[in-house]
């Protein structure tokens, strides 16, 4: 959860300033050993979510790794689109956290961890 709740964080914080830079997340241990510091930070995007007035065409330049021997690459964005990439990374995340929940015999809805078009399809065939 703790890369999830980052990740969002980068986006969040970077939009008001143009800059979306994910190498600085903080890396909050805090997070991963302490659910409840995991749930009030998601309380916290929740809220922040809340308040942002989306602008779909807002742009930001968006700097990451790619490897870990070669300098950040920086591209044009918008917040809309970094959003959009937010939702698709957070599902695949949530993939393995219930592959892993499952695997320890918890039981979750069948839809957690599956894309939008995936679910569609599903749906579509059944």
């Amino acid at each position: 959860m703790r890369h999830i709740i980052e990740r969002i964080s980068c986006v969040l914080d970077g939009q008001a300033r143009g800059v979306v830079d994910y190498d600085c997340r903080s890396r909050d241990q805090l997070l991963e050993a302490n659910p409840g510091s995991a749930e009030d930070a998601l309380k916290g995007i929740q809220d922040s979510m809340d308040k942002l007035g989306i602008e779909a065409e807002i742009p930001l330049q968006v700097r990451e790794s790619v490897h870990q021997d070669s300098p950040a690459v920086a591209i044009a964005s918008t917040l809309e689109r970094e959003l959009m990439s937010l939702v698709s990374h957070t599902i695949h995340h949530l993939a393995i956290i219930a592959l892993l929940a499952r695997g320890a015999g918890h039981q979750l809805r069948s839809d957690i961890g599956k894309a939008p078009s995936t679910i569609k399809y599903e749906r579509s065939t059944s």
